[in-house]
């Protein structure tokens, strides 16, 4: 490995940040998220990242599941053991890296878009919010087009809370 900037540089580092990572990640990371949480140091190259990533599948320490990965319990056992020798400035980024992920991702799961094409044209689109416990609101809107129906589903997406408030407070004036 060349020298760089950083406190990962070896690749037995690399594993532990990277189970270290996913031990703390409640949700599957896909290969952007995952990517974007472990290089919270400077130290690390890309190709030593992912063979790094492709050893710790083929030890059985990390599942690869539909383009989504998460820590095996033989992964998470073995995070326990080694996630002292993290740095602790590298400990402390990356835990904020995976607060962002779990807010994030919880979020989504509150959140369903789906867009179903109709037999005569346009699309039937149904939102659905939920507090994580019910279902909050769930509406069914018709779009023209492909490309309306695109935006309003991003739309839905980005403001599912607005839109709910936007709705009680409309309904309760």
């Amino acid at each position: 490995m060349e020298n760089r900037f950083g406190f990962i540089r070896e690749k037995i580092d690399i594993k532990i940040l990277i189970l270290y990572i996913l031990s703390r990640c409640r949700f599957p990371a896909d290969s952007d998220q995952l990517s974007e949480m472990v290089f919270c140091d400077d130290g690390i190259s890309y190709f030593d990242y992912a063979e790094c990533l492709d050893e710790l599948i083929s030890s059985g320490h990390i599942d690869l599941t539909d383009g989504r990965y998460v820590i095996t319990e033989k992964g998470r056992s073995n995070s326990l053991i080694t996630e002292s020798s993290v740095p602790f400035s590298v400990r402390k980024k990356a835990t904020q890296q995976t607060v962002l992920f779990n807010s994030s991702e919880a979020r989504k799961s509150k959140i369903v878009t789906e867009a179903t094409p109709l037999p005569d044209g346009g699309y039937s689109l149904h939102l659905a919010l939920s507090d994580g416990v019910v279902q909050v609101m769930e509406t069914v809107l018709y779009a023209d087009d492909k490309k309306q129906a695109d935006m309003l589903l991003s739309g839905f997406r980005r403001h599912a809370e607005n839109a709910y408030n936007s709705f009680i407070q409309s309904l309760l004036q």
